[in-house]
């Protein structure tokens, strides 16, 4: 994550791990599946624009010319 600059990594792991999981369980029984939806996908799209980056070139991962 220190690849990514993510800020406070130490401490959102932890966090976002769990929250996962609980919104996860939550989907699966069922328990208000449009809230759980929507934060489950706004946590996602959050995570997938932060981590995945592919616009960016980082110097460890450089193609071959």
């Amino acid at each position: 994550m220190t690849l990514h600059n993510i800020p406070l990594a130490n401490l959102l792991l932890p966090i976002t791990i769990p929250l996962q999981v609980g919104l996860g369980s939550m989907l699966i029984a069922g328990y208000r599946i449009k809230e759980t939806a929507l934060l489950l996908a706004l946590l996602t799209l959050l995570i997938n624009f932060g981590m995945h980056a592919f616009w960016k070139e980082y110097p460890q991962h450089r193609h071959c010319p």
